[in-house]
């Protein structure tokens, strides 16, 4: 008697690149996630967290993701049992919770609000049935919960005393969730979910759109996690590793990178399968195949023409994106035009899209490095996106669209400032 799970996150449907839909790129990696649910006769999905981009979704980017509820049905899916999402930081948790009643129709089981509120936790503990239909383990579905849900109210305190009462409100909420768990699941193996950042072993975060627990300089670590969990499954930061210390907390990454720094860090993209038959299982990575290459290319106009005439890609693969730096010693008003003209030169259904082009002109270039303003910009870019997340933390009332604008905005900015 066992449960197989495949632990993904940090999918981020409804995201775009400099106005350009990543729709097409979603909906390949979901077709292949199908497969992988195939390949390991999985009987549990669980996404943790970041299933979208935005609090308040598209129709288009809800519609991805119920044709992909819906394509998990038929022979090859018959070991399925159970689909686990649980909220992140991205997404809209009311609006998940929305849909909790109908998609528990068809075994999905969604928790996008919770807090240290023990009334909250009604939908937290989710039964995972083996092969035959029968409850073989118990998953603890937690969400992404700021400090306030945690039960924190940050006024009067320092920034130490708000680090350690966030560390404490994790430890205490998976503590009693799972005295919850393994009373109602006696004798079964037990799981998490969570929504963080975690150190890894070599004291490190990996990339992550955000640090949501802003008096966490360098993150939490597994000791916060129950030992009776077997295995916990994490997602907000971009790359795959083991939590810190005792637990058996990993990271799936995102599978699919969500900026052309992700797509340049040596990251393998994939997801996670585990074997909760096992007391300590040890996940396998499924690697992600290649969806579309996010190429970022800086040189001369000779140079960069070169570079598009000989590009190339596999016919399993969509058309390249570009970020373009193109030197020259002096301007050249029709710099833009000569490059976009090489690309429409090629076969309609051969054409890579620029989607930021960036003309650095040698002769105007200062006289000092550039490396410390640019270390100052990314960290002027913490300070604000964390006063920002704080902020809609304690606010409720804003339009999300104008929320996601603004973060929109900062990384915006940020990528010229690294681009130029």
């Amino acid at each position: 008697m066992t449960v197989r799970i495949v632990h993904t996150g940090d999918i981020h449907l409804g995201q775009s690149l400099r106005r350009h839909a990543r729709a097409p790129e979603h909906r390949r990696l979901l077709a292949w996630l199908r497969d992988v649910l195939i390949e390991t006769r999985a009987n549990a999905l669980v996404i943790a967290g970041d299933l979208f981009h935005h609090a308040n979704p598209s129709a288009a980017a809800f519609g991805t993701f119920f044709d992909f509820l819906g394509s998990l049905t038929g022979p090859a899916l018959s070991a399925l049992r159970d689909v686990v999402i649980v909220a992140g930081n991205h997404d809209g948790a009311a609006r998940l919770d929305a849909l909790r009643g109908v998609l528990s129709r068809i075994d999905v089981h969604v928790v996008g609000r919770l807090t240290a509120d023990p009334v909250s936790w009604g939908g937290a503990l989710v039964p995972l049935r083996d092969d035959a239909g029968d409850v073989a383990a118990g998953l603890i579905a937690i969400p992404f919960l700021s400090e306030y849900q945690l039960g924190i109210r940050a006024p009067g305190m320092n920034r130490g005393e708000v680090a350690t009462a966030i560390q404490d409100g994790f430890t205490a909420l998976y503590r009693r969730l799972t005295d919850r768990a393994a009373a109602a699941f006696p004798g079964l193996p037990l799981m998490a979910t969570g929504h963080l950042a975690a150190m890894n072993e070599k004291y490190e975060l990996g990339s992550s759109p955000l640090m949501v627990h802003m008096a966490i300089d360098q993150g939490l670590d597994g000791a916060i996690f129950d030992p009776r969990l077997r295995y916990v499954a994490l997602g907000h930061i971009h790359k795959r590793y083991r939590v810190r210390g005792p637990a058996n907390a990993w990271y799936c990454g995102s599978p699919l990178p969500v900026s052309f720094d992700e797509a340049e860090d040596g990251t393998v993209r994939g997801v996670l399968s585990v074997d909760l038959g096992e007391e300590r299982p040890e996940p396998t990575v499924h690697p992600a195949p290649t969806f579309r290459q996010l190429l970022r290319w800086r040189g001369d106009l000779e140079e960069i023409a070169d570079k598009l005439t000989a590009l190339a890609w596999s016919p399993d693969e969509l058309p390249p994106w570009l970020a373009l730096t193109v030197t020259a010693e002096r301007r050249e008003l029709e710099l833009e035009e000569r490059l976009r003209a090489a690309v429409a030169a090629r076969p309609e259904t051969a054409r890579p899209a620029i989607l930021n082009l960036v003309p650095k002109i040698l002769s105007e270039e200062p006289d000092a490095p550039q490396a410390d303003a640019l270390t100052a910009a990314g960290d002027n870019e913490r300070v604000v996106l964390e006063a920002f997340a704080r902020f809609r933390q304690e606010v409720d009332r804003l339009d999300d669209e104008l929320l996601s604008a603004f973060e929109e905005a900062v990384r915006h900015a940020r990528d010229r400032a690294a681009q130029s």
